[in-house]
């Protein structure tokens, strides 16, 4: 990603750190999303997962906006924050879009 590159150059490692995301809000955010997508696994439900999909979707488009904005003022510490935000809502995406599969399969 090229945010990361950015990033590197003025001394943040996201590629290699265990950094995690410090705002409480969006880490409750995560395990919500976690826990209704695994709710959706175990309720088989593929309207709610698109429905799901979607949003996540819309919520890595709105961070990867804010994201950009971040980096073209240069604000570095908020930027990499966005960046880790943007890394998890691509991740959930994925595992949503796999279950969306595996359910098609099903």
């Amino acid at each position: 990603m090229r945010a990361e590159y950015l990033l590197s150059l003025h001394g943040f490692d996201l590629a290699s750190e265990q950094h995690t995301v410090r705002d409480t809000a969006f880490l409750m955010e995560q395990l919500e999303l976690r826990e209704e997508l695994d709710e959706i696994e175990q309720a088989k439900d593929e309207a709610r997962l698109e429905s799901f999909i979607k949003r996540v979707k819309k919520m890595f488009d709105t961070r990867h906006q804010l994201m950009v904005e971040q980096l073209d003022n240069e604000t570095w510490d908020a930027a990499a924050d966005t960046v880790r935000s943007c890394v998890f809502l691509d991740k959930l995406r994925s595992s949503a879009e796999q279950l969306e599969e595996k359910l098609l399969d099903f």
